[in-house]
């Protein structure tokens, strides 16, 4: 926000530097610094007064302009401003003058016309303005020939602040005037009711549709008003400082000059028979509006809207300023109102483009809902003032009047000092409290009843009581006591020294860590979980990062997506993060999963004259992920069983199991979602839960056996439909005891072989922990395997 320190003086009834301003405030929280306006670096610039003016004849932008400068002096001057109007007092720079950075005036011929001076603007002087090619206009009752430095502001500056997104009562200067009171231990003056007296009987008839989300409307009209006078030079003065553009209109002037004082929105339109009953209701889909600039808009639906009689749309309560409800020059009656919108229903349109963003930010924040009656009566006396007119009684409309109880909260001051680390006075809180406009009931011992005043929106906890106390006497007094604690010495984390070693032989393979943010794109995420309800941010950064993540894949995809377009060839990347899901049998809560991901694409190798160019495959993936499981100690325990998982390539993923458990998933991408990440090369993928993972790593040590194994091998067909783990299995659970290990040594497929059959080939190694096994043992044993994997898969023996 950026404000005029004389007007923020003027309200707080404080002597104060610029620097000092800024230090108090910085010190508070609110970062504060000034912008130098370089009013006493020019010299002689007088006043002076438009004659008459006529286009250049040699060119369509430049304007010979007549000014008269002294009682009987007219001189002429060549200038492309677009505000030149006969009669009109300007700031007129002559020879010898001295303008920005030191430059002096000289008269000159331009495309053969004389130029005695510079009409100036206030850039010329170095003043701060936003409004490009316009020459300052002076007040009429500006004397010629004196110099302009008498009709500004002398020695004012510009100050800026970087407001806090929960503050909504510093937003105007009268939230930072009383800010600026309470940090020099003032009280801030009440303001007095204001009270003009109706001259016309004229309210209007309003009727309110949108209830709780509109709670509260005031208005009133004003008639006969002359709009044809120019805005006053103090207002402009006061606009210009805090760099708010000038509008032709002196009524949005006005209303814009009441919202920097007093962060109160208010809305102005034309009132004829037509506006004379004003309906607020919710727009329908594809409504078209058309702003005041001719830009049109189709509306979405659940828009609060204003129309009138014949239901045409003449202002939305949050847009811009729309052509069928504009005032004009010619305009003789006006309805002013004050809305009052939830700060929910608000934040719902920061993207929309016929948003009025000044009125926006106010709404976002919330707005104090007290104070509607008074600003409304100021603004229509400032309109009184400056424009005449004959006001009507004002108009309260409320639809949801619990909306507008006050918040009251339970205080205990003992709590300052175990959250700080030391006392604060009992008065001197008291007192801090009460300049802050808090109003203070004791309870009981160390307990207040405090009522949060209507302007501060930001507070609902005790904490937030304890954070303006220490605000304002200075977090720099918070002392610096060094912490004791006795150091407790907990047992070995599983998962976190099990974490390193993983780590270590990532990067031995080659592979580098990324750490990406926990928000997400929800269109990406949703690819993966297209059965499971995703959390969303309530206030997200942007649109792609509004979703709390419940995978790693998304950020790792992106990952080489930006890497593979800085054309790197050969991408390994894997990462260990925190993953969200909502709890299905509690509402509202949230369970997060710690999970390790990894990616590869592209060249498994750079090039190299002796080694052949090959792509990352399936099988490089599943290598490095059972070397990593094979770290955790129960890798004789885990299988890759085929599954289809959203996202995964339908021939090429498979499920993780830990004992018959699943802890993740491996696979190739979706051929489908490589234009979807932008990637230019297959990805192969996987994501493990170290939580499942680690529950598993208890082993007990065991003696090896002394007595000699044997081996045997079986080779059969089988349905390609039966998986070679199954068969593994089944093997194994025909004699724990003295089968230790069944492995499969080969897979293949034959035109010779009944059709939708494979060829498989076991080994089986037998060793007893406590004899050796005989010959004929042993082949008992493979005869009940063979006879096992008959009855459960009917496979047929090669030999047979």
């Amino acid at each position: 926000m950026k404000f005029s320190k004389k007007w923020l003086l003027e309200r707080a009834n404080l002597s104060i530097s610029s620097k000092k301003i800024c230090s108090q405030m910085t010190q508070a929280g609110l970062e504060s610094e000034i912008l130098t306006d370089e009013l006493n670096k020019f010299k002689k610039i007088i006043v002076g007064k438009i004659i008459s003016y006529h286009l250049h004849p040699k060119s369509k932008t430049l304007k010979v302009i007549k000014v008269k400068i002294e009682k009987k002096r007219i001189i002429q001057i060549i200038s492309n401003a677009k505000n030149c109007r006969v009669g009109i007092k300007v700031a007129v720079a002559t020879k010898s003058s001295v303008i920005l950075k030191d430059k002096k005036v000289f008269s000159k011929v331009i495309l053969g016309e004389l130029s005695e001076g510079i009409l100036c603007s206030f850039q010329e002087l170095g003043m701060i303005d936003n409004q490009i090619n316009n020459v300052i206009e002076l007040p009429s009752f500006a004397l010629i020939g004196r110099t302009v430095k008498e009709y500004f502001y002398p020695n004012d500056t510009t100050i800026v602040v970087n407001l806090p997104s929960n503050r909504s009562d510093i937003l105007g200067i009268i939230g930072i005037a009383r800010e600026m009171s309470v940090l020099n231990g003032l009280s801030f003056a009440k303001f007095e009711k204001k009270k003009v007296i109706p001259k016309i009987k004229d309210v209007g008839k309003v009727k309110i549709l949108t209830h709780k989300e509109f709670p509260k409307y005031v208005g009133r009209i004003i008639k006969n008003i002359d709009l044809q006078v120019d805005t006053p030079f103090w207002i402009k003065e006061r606009l210009r400082f805090c760099q708010v553009s000038l509008e032709e209109n002196v009524i949005n002037n006005i209303i814009n000059y009441v919202l920097i004082e007093f962060n109160q929105p208010l809305h102005v339109f034309n009132w004829n028979y037509n506006n004379s009953n004003l309906i607020f209701r919710y727009s329908k889909k594809n409504e078209l509006v058309k702003l005041e600039n001719g830009e049109s808009f189709f509306l979405d639906e659940k828009i609060i809207v204003g129309t009138c009689k014949n239901s045409k749309i003449i202002f939305i309560p949050l847009g811009l300023n729309l052509k069928n409800g504009r005032i004009s020059f010619s305009s003789k009656n006006i309805l002013l109102c004050s809305v009052f919108l939830t700060p929910s229903y608000a934040k719902n349109f920061s993207n929309q483009k016929w948003v009025s963003f000044k009125m926006l930010e106010t709404y976002k924040r919330g707005m104090d809902f007290s104070f509607q009656n008074y600003v409304l009566e100021y603004a229509t006396e400032l309109i009184l003032n400056i424009c005449g007119g004959l006001p009507g009684p004002i108009l309260n409309k409320k639809t949801f009047s619990n909306y507008f109880k006050r918040k009251k909260i339970l205080f205990n001051f003992k709590k300052i000092k175990k959250i700080l680390g030391y006392e604060i006075d009992i008065f001197r809180i008291e007192k801090i409290l009460v300049l802050l406009g808090f109003e203070i009931i004791k309870c009981k011992k160390n307990i207040w009843e405090i009522t949060i005043p209507t302007w501060r929106n930001d507070i609902s906890l005790e904490e937030d009581i304890i954070s303006e106390v220490i605000r304002v006497v200075g977090c720099d007094k918070i002392k610096s006591i060094p912490i004791k604690s006795k150091v407790i010495i907990g047992k070995k984390n599983k998962i976190t020294s099990s974490l390193k070693e993983i780590k270590s032989m990532f990067f031995y393979k080659g592979y580098n860590e990324v750490i990406n943010y926990s928000f997400v794109n929800p269109s990406q995420q949703k690819i993966f979980f297209k059965d499971k309800e995703l959390i969303s941010l309530l206030n997200p950064i942007s649109i792609e990062m509004s979703s709390m993540r419940s995978t790693l894949l998304v950020g790792l995809l992106n990952n080489i997506s930006y890497n593979q377009s800085r054309q790197e060839t050969s991408i390994r990347l894997f990462e260990i993060g925190l993953c969200f899901s909502l709890e299905e049998k509690k509402k509202y809560e949230v369970n997060q999963e710690l999970f390790i991901a990894g990616v590869i694409s592209g060249k498994l190798t750079e090039k190299h004259w002796n080694i052949k160019d090959r792509k990352f495959n399936f099988f490089d993936l599943k290598d490095d992920v059972e070397t990593m499981l094979s770290l955790t100690r129960h890798h004789s325990n885990i299988f890759f069983s085929p599954k289809v998982f959203f996202g995964l390539h339908s021939h090429q993923s498979a499920e993780i199991l830990l004992n018959n458990q699943s802890i993740g998933k491996i696979g190739t991408l979706d051929p489908i979602l490589i234009k979807k990440f932008n990637l230019k090369e297959s990805v192969f993928l996987f994501e493990i839960s170290m939580e499942k993972l680690f529950p598993f790593n208890n082993f007990s040590v065991k003696d090896i056996s002394i007595f000699p194994g044997s081996k045997k091998d079986i080779s059969f067909l089988v349905s390609n439909k039966v998986l070679s783990i199954d068969i593994i299995k089944e093997c194994e659970s025909v004699s724990p005891g003295n089968i230790k290990k069944v492995s499969l040594i080969d897979m293949y497929t034959d035109k010779k072989f009944l059709k939708g059959t494979k060829g498989i080939s076991i080994s089986l190694f037998f060793q007893n922990q406590y004899k050796t096994l005989e010959e004929s043992e042993i082949l008992q044993l493979v005869e009940k395997c063979i006879s096992q994997l008959r009855k459960k898969f009917n496979i047929i023996l090669r030999n047979e």
